[in-house]
């Protein structure tokens, strides 16, 4: 039988590049394409987190609330924003 291959994970580099300034700038490009799309009552954040910079669209007034509740309006734009899978 052979022997198995042992992996060793560089968790630093993951962490580098999750918080890389092109990891940022393709995190708004993603959430300014959602907020356009979607129109008004939505609104856009990224930020850079402990391990990861993050990324997020809200809803911000009652009518994009009842929109995304109806529709799932915010799942369906992000299914469509398929970047580089």
């Amino acid at each position: 039988m052979a022997k198995r291959t042992r992996y060793k994970w560089n968790l630093a580099a993951f962490q580098q590049i999750r918080r890389s300034p092109e990891v940022d700038r393709m995190l708004n490009q993603i959430v300014d394409n959602i907020v356009a799309e979607l129109g008004e009552g939505y609104e856009k954040s990224v930020r850079a987190g402990r391990t990861r910079s993050r990324g997020s669209v809200i809803t911000a007034e009652v009518e994009a609330i009842i929109d995304n509740n109806t529709n799932d309006s915010l799942l369906r734009a992000l299914a469509r924003q398929r970047v580089g899978l």
